[in-house]
């Protein structure tokens, strides 16, 4: 939030709290705060992804160090202003804990893989910490959508044209992610996934 001086406060407004959704009680609150680049559930729902500072003391800073123009810059991975993903244990005690540097993380179903943005590129991590990266002639502006079963991806990407709008819809399939279906580029795009989607007909 902006405060009456044009400066950018982030202060307990970061904090993630998760709730039981029967009672309605706070069942956890992180230590860390957190930053508007992404979250997620873990595929097994055991833990929560979110975005922070790798350095907790820039959430404190004196107000000649934020003015209202630092928040419309690229989000660093690196540097004194570096942005990492954190795991979150919404039943655990400990404090929350590194995982990669990147924003935007997104879980793959049946795998318990990450994937996640890289400054202008798209990478997926394994529970081994290996990682490696989707090619893209464009760089998408948004986080990508994985299909329910873990094996297709949906991206859209705006056009790159000032003041227009629309975006092309890229499909593809994480096993063979050199193979690509794209839509079309005359659309703006919501992605929803059919979570057990009815077979289609087909004419006889």
């Amino acid at each position: 939030s902006r405060n009456s001086s044009s400066y950018f406060d982030f202060g307990v407004k970061g904090i993630v709290n998760v709730f039981d959704v029967e009672t309605g009680a706070l069942a956890r609150q992180s230590h860390r705060q957190a930053l508007p680049h992404g979250m997620c559930w873990s595929a097994d729902g055991k833990n929560l992804y979110f975005t922070s500072f790798r350095d907790e003391a820039l959430f404190q800073p004196e107000l000649e160090q934020m003015p209202g123009g630092t928040s419309y810059h690229r989000a660093p991975v690196d540097g004194p202003h570096a942005i990492g993903i954190f795991r979150f244990s919404p039943t655990g005690e400990a404090k929350e804990e590194f995982v990669v540097a990147g924003i935007h993380p997104i879980a793959r179903p049946g795998t318990g893989s990450l994937f996640y943005h890289l400054e202008n590129e798209i990478w997926e991590r394994q529970p081994d910490g290996s990682a490696k990266r989707f090619e893209f002639r464009d760089v998408p502006s948004h986080t990508i959508e994985i299909s329910p079963t873990g094996s297709h991806a949906a991206i859209p990407v705006h056009k790159k044209t000032p003041f227009t709008s629309g975006s092309f819809l890229t499909i593809l399939s994480l096993g063979r992610p050199e193979q690509r279906l794209i839509v079309d580029t005359n659309s703006v795009y919501l992605i929803r996934w059919a979570a057990n989607p009815d077979p289609v007909a087909q004419p006889q």
